[in-house]
């Protein structure tokens, strides 16, 4: 094994930010299944009703959830295992995230009542992703980089050898 580099297992903001990471993408994940099914599935008349920026944006959000989700929950997994370099990783993922979600406010003219993204008519057929939707509601990303950001940067070297 290699030697590698780990933070203070007490550390509890880390380990809370990597559970909340981890529960998110796997909502999400799920999520993005039901999405696609709802948003091919459902009739054009409750799209239009209760999502017509899904009109505009539905590929996009797709494709950010792609690729936003999977580095969220292996930030999670690794901030989990107390890996040094996913402090970093997170950060800049909570960084892309803050700017994503900002784009997306403006782009699709999205509605400034952010309970809006998390009601069950939104969110239920698949309108939105639940995963995203609930790092805008609960501005996620902004207190999760804040906790990181205050985070301490002293690092414990851990020497594994070969047994």
């Amino acid at each position: 094994m290699e030697d590698s580099e780990r933070v203070p297992m007490s550390v509890p903001p880390l380990r809370i930010i990597g559970v909340i990471n981890v529960v998110l993408a796997s909502a999400g994940f799920f999520a993005l299944l039901w999405n696609v099914v709802g948003f091919y599935a459902l009739p054009a008349s409750f799209i239009d009703t209760y999502g017509p920026f899904m009109r505009r944006g539905f590929v996009s959000m797709c494709i950010a959830s792609s690729i936003l989700l999977p580095i969220l929950g292996y930030t999670g997994i690794q901030l989990l295992r107390s890996k040094c370099h996913a402090i970093i990783l997170c950060e800049f993922l909570f960084v892309s995230e803050i700017i994503y979600f900002s784009v997306l406010m403006v782009t699709w003219q999205l509605p400034w009542a952010l309970t809006s993204l998390v009601s069950p008519v939104i969110v239920g057929p698949g309108l939105v992703n639940l995963g995203l939707a609930l790092q805008i509601a609960s501005g996620y990303p902004i207190w999760g980089l804040i906790l990181l950001l205050k985070h301490p940067r002293t690092l414990v070297h851990v020497d594994v050898k070969d047994r």
